[in-house]
């Protein structure tokens, strides 16, 4: 609501296609679908505006070899991601006027996949840590329909209220990026006189490399008792070279975002 502080709980769902390469397993592209899970906090007012998201995704994934008598297609593989994502943005009044406001501001996003491929051997699993500091800027259109409309068709008749609703543009990119990835390969052998996860750790290393964009269209409708929904879509994309082979990934997203407002007065 125009002129006050709003606190939303987010609760998302929505579904995620993914397309990765991995050079330090094989020049194979992946590429399916799945399902996400979202929750998360908006603080909101005037002048500020704050989110944070944490995010779970499962996806089945399909390989494409390039084409070559070397490399035939394996079965299925399947890419987990955990995501966690915060901006904060302050108005910018001077670009700001009318039904449209436009925020500015830095955030961070933090990336954890886990990626299995039967098919590989013992490079069956793969694992990217990835960690940005962003820069992120909005564009808000407030779209409200300020007056009630009919609409008549033959018998039809449908009356169509006031709502208040608004359209947003957000990106952001990456100003720092870190990413820990493995060497030439994955091996994915158990040590014997060591735990079952120290596989895990020889070989990867962090580095300062890389990039990220992202950008969401996100579609608002208010309710009367101050809750909202929202339909979203997100797109990402991410190229963490590490310290030998590159990592890239881009991915789509349709979410459905049911918004509780939290305000205590």
């Amino acid at each position: 609501m125009p002129g006050k502080r709003n606190q939303y709980i987010l609760i998302a769902s929505g579904f995620h296609r993914p397309l990765f390469r991995d050079f330090a397993t094989s020049p194979l592209f992946y590429q399916g679908i799945g399902m996400s899970m979202a929750g998360g906090g908006l603080f909101r007012s005037p002048k500020r505006d704050h989110l944070i998201e944490i995010e779970f995704t499962a996806n089945q994934l399909k390989d494409h070899p390039p084409k070559s008598r070397y490399f035939q297609p394996s079965a299925e593989a399947y890419l987990l991601g955990f995501n966690g994502y915060y901006h904060y943005l302050r108005k910018i009044d001077r670009f700001s006027s009318g039904r449209t406001q436009i925020r500015f501001g830095g955030g961070v996003e933090a990336t954890q996949n886990i990626r299995i491929n039967a098919g590989l051997g013992n490079a069956v699993a793969g694992f990217e840590t990835l960690f940005h500091v962003l820069a992120v800027g909005n564009v808000t259109r407030d779209i409200s329909r300020t007056e009630s409309k009919s609409f008549r068709f033959l018998f039809f008749k449908k009356e169509f209220r006031p709502v208040k609703r608004d359209l947003t543009f957000t990106m952001h990119t990456g100003i720092l990026n870190f990413n820990r990835r493995p060497g030439y390969t994955f091996v994915d052998v158990l040590e014997i006189d060591a735990s079952d996860l120290e596989w895990i750790s020889p070989g990867y290393r962090w580095s300062l490399n890389g990039w990220r964009l992202g950008a969401r269209i996100e579609f608002v409708v208010y309710r009367p008792n101050g809750n909202a929904v929202k339909w979203a879509y997100l797109w990402n994309a991410v190229h963490a070279p590490g310290k030998f082979e590159p990592f890239q990934m881009a991915s789509h997203q349709i979410r459905y975002t049911m918004m509780f407002n939290n305000n205590k007065d």
